[in-house]
């Protein structure tokens, strides 16, 4: 009689991974938090400690303000470039398209480019947000994790 097995490999992180949420939560902190996402090592992104969209929006609504339309480009903005969320996900969010979020967040940069004041209080709102490398509340709270860490969860 032959039995059916779940492959071991569906519960890779990253597919690079295996192991419980902490074992993953401790190879990041020792070994992959001191370097920089590369475009030839997909898997260093998809292990970085991320905020999620509501930490990034709450965020720019404490310090911009909530009826501001600065305030959602710049949430569209940091939400694209340092959630780690795909382009659909974070355009339900704002109830915008794909490509929308894509251009919102190109013509935000390109504005950026020009006004330095604007782009130093989006600069202020990223460092909020981004979690500190090698800091140990990354390992507590579940928001810092990347998406493929927090569905182990």
């Amino acid at each position: 009689m032959l039995r059916e097995y779940n492959s071991p490999l569906e519960k890779t992180v990253a597919s690079t991974i295996l192991g419980s949420a902490d074992f993953v939560n401790e190879i990041t902190e020792k070994h992959l938090n001191t370097k920089r996402a590369d475009r030839n090592v997909p898997a260093l992104k998809a292990l970085s400690a991320q905020p999620s969209l509501d930490t990034i929006i709450k965020t720019v609504m404490s310090l911009i303000g909530e009826d501001d339309e600065l305030s959602k480009k710049a949430s569209i903005y940091l939400c694209h470039r340092y959630s780690g969320a795909k382009l659909k996900e974070i355009g339900e969010r704002f109830n915008i398209g794909e490509s929308a979020v894509s251009q919102a967040s190109r013509r935000l940069e390109m504005i950026l480019a020009k006004e330095k004041t604007m782009k130093k209080k989006i600069d202020e709102i990223a460092q909020e947000v981004i979690p500190t490398r090698n800091c140990s509340h990354t390992s507590l709270n579940p928001e810092f994790f990347s998406p493929a860490i927090r569905r182990l969860r």
